[in-house]
């Protein structure tokens, strides 16, 4: 099976940091399956990273932890051309029970016809099967990537995490002493950071450490761990924020201030 792979804000950011961003992010998806011992084929293109495997369950569960994908979808694929485009079309639509759907084609690269066109000759096609369009509610859309000399053709979008891909934006301890710490830390991971835990519970070690997928450098102590590593300290404890900060002369990252607690709580729940 053949998965399509989506990411967002590094898209947004310089070419040079965005190529960097881009290889990081495919290197730490390697690096996962090899941890994972899932058998896949990871390759870039512009815009999109392509995972193929005989592994669809394993390599979904997967990609659903890997920072810095905004979505993904199992995709089937046909040559750059409309009749191609159709016949596939037709059998996708086929395999699933509708009364109303939605065509929304995009293309990159150079083509005879424009996305538009690509929309209106498969609406045409699956009309032919007596169901009707409904581009604002459809019981089921059908995507079309046609890019360069090839169409990707999927009918679900499953949702990622989002953010940076880990180790993009510098290492940075973290004290881990509750839940919320926890939480943090790993809000932190999600924007990039790799994370220097600072704690005396294994638990919580794991669960990052299964999210990073490779061993955490543990610390003895935030003073050990600053040595190495002066550019903070994440801590969601307010009450500390203050006497860490006078006594380490650093910042202290609390990124809970930005989340309500029912956030808190269903992204703790991400994390069991």
């Amino acid at each position: 099976m053949k998965i399509l792979i989506r990411y967002g804000e590094i898209a947004l950011k310089s070419t040079p940091v965005r190529r960097r961003m881009e290889s990081l992010l495919t290197r730490n998806l390697r690096q996962a399956l090899s941890q994972q011992g899932i058998q896949a084929s990871v390759k870039r293109s512009f815009g999109r990273i392509f995972l193929e495997t005989t592994e669809p369950k394993k390599a979904t569960a997967l990609l659903k932890k890997i920072f810095g994908i905004v979505s993904f979808s199992p995709c089937s694929q046909c040559p750059a051309d409309i009749d191609s485009i159709k016949t596939l079309a037709l059998t996708l639509a086929k395999a699933h029970s509708f009364k109303t759907f939605a065509v929304k084609a995009r293309r990159v690269g150079s083509h005879k016809f424009k996305s538009q066109d690509v929309n209106k000759a498969i609406g045409a096609t699956i009309c032919t099967l007596k169901k009707k369009v409904n581009l604002s509610s459809p019981d089921l859309t059908l995507w079309i990537e046609v890019r360069d000399k090839t169409s990707y053709l999927y009918t679900e979008k499953i949702p990622g995490q989002c953010g940076f891909p880990l180790g993009s934006h510098g290492k940075v301890p973290a004290l881990l002493e509750t839940q919320q710490d926890l939480l943090a830390a790993w809000l932190m991971m999600r924007r990039g950071c790799e994370i220097i835990p600072v704690t005396k519970k294994e638990s919580f070690l794991k669960i990052l450490e299964e999210w990073a997928f490779h061993p955490l450098p543990q610390e003895p102590s935030l003073e050990e761990a600053l040595k190495k590593h002066p550019f903070g300290i994440v801590s969601a404890n307010p009450a500390h924020a203050s006497e860490l900060k006078a006594r380490y002369k650093v910042p202290v990252y609390n990124p809970l201030l930005g989340i309500s607690k029912d956030q808190e709580k269903e992204i703790l729940k991400t994390l069991k």
